[in-house]
């Protein structure tokens, strides 16, 4: 590890090491982005403390910790893994390899609920959970609501129920496979269901990134080639019978698929059925209104 046998004993320096000692298929600001990270996250240094404070020293054990990530970033793992959390919408949540790492564009997914949400509803159900982000960020923004999410995945339920009681914010967490039949008996009801569920198919495996193949848990990340929209099929089947009158219902969906998506609901019996683009102007959501 360069760094090491440098004289690196300040933060500043230690920076100049992560660039060099992490791989080329980094970019510089990836790196300046996993750096940051590493420092909030290991050593509870702000971004901003850092520039106040560049040089502040090391000790040996720290150059210790930083090379034990760096060797794990080089092999593939992601950071978010690595250090055991991530952030997602003001919230510090634990991942690991029983749940997908939170994107940015189901932040945007959030944010699309809230908008449109203005009377503040009762109570909401998030639909293949995982690391909890999703529920956990709307308990955050209607904290009256009562709020149920439901994982397939013994592993998910337990990283939510951690990140729940670690964030203060309770839920409702229900162990629940969508994909059998009457998977909604003994849900109430509720006004929103929102859903960020399995949508890679499978045969695009070889485009994806090989640190989300070979870490990220695939029955979260891919539906069945056959069958690229059971899972947006059974939800909204499922809704019909748990959402309330004029009850909403939101999908993260596949840039390829959401106007498909648009176009089952409707056929389901949904109506005001419209499809958002993502911050990268892709069609990524779709919002339906039950009748």
């Amino acid at each position: 590890m360069p760094f090491l046998n440098s004289g690196v004993n300040t933060f500043n320096s230690l920076r100049s090491g992560f660039r060099l000692s992490v791989g080329p298929e980094y970019s510089l600001q990836e790196k300046d982005h996993l750096f940051f990270m590493l420092l909030e996250y290991e050593f509870n240094i702000s971004k901003e403390h850092f520039y106040v404070n560049p040089d502040l020293k090391l000790s040996e054990s720290d150059l210790l910790i930083v090379h034990r990530i760096i060797r794990k970033l080089n092999s593939g793992i992601p950071i978010q893994y690595i250090l055991g959390w991530t952030d997602f919408d003001g919230l510090r949540l634990k991942v690991d390899h029983r749940v997908l790492i939170p994107r940015p564009e189901t932040e945007e997914l959030v944010n699309l609920i809230t908008t449109h949400e203005l009377n503040r509803p009762a109570r909401i159900l998030d639909v293949g959970t995982g690391s909890g982000c999703i529920a956990l960020a709307l308990k955050k923004k209607f904290p009256e609501a009562i709020v149920s999410a439901i994982d397939e995945s013994m592993g998910a339920i337990e990283v939510a129920s951690f990140n729940a009681k670690n964030t203060g914010f309770e839920i409702d967490l229900i162990r629940r496979n969508v994909l059998i039949k009457d998977w909604t008996i003994g849900l109430h009801h509720t006004e929103i269901v929102v859903s960020n569920p399995p949508y890679i198919l499978e045969q695009e495996k070889n485009v994806l990134q090989k640190q989300v193949i070979d870490n990220e848990p695939h029955i979260a990340l891919f539906a069945p080639n056959e069958q690229p929209l059971i899972f947006f099929e059974q939800i909204g089947i499922g809704s019909l019978e748990v959402l309330s009158d004029k009850g909403r219902l939101y999908f993260e969906c596949h840039e390829n698929h959401a106007k498909e998506v648009a176009e089952m609901l409707q056929k389901m019996g949904y109506s005001s059925v419209e499809v958002y683009v993502d911050f990268r102007g892709k069609n990524r959501f779709v919002r339906a209104v039950k009748n």
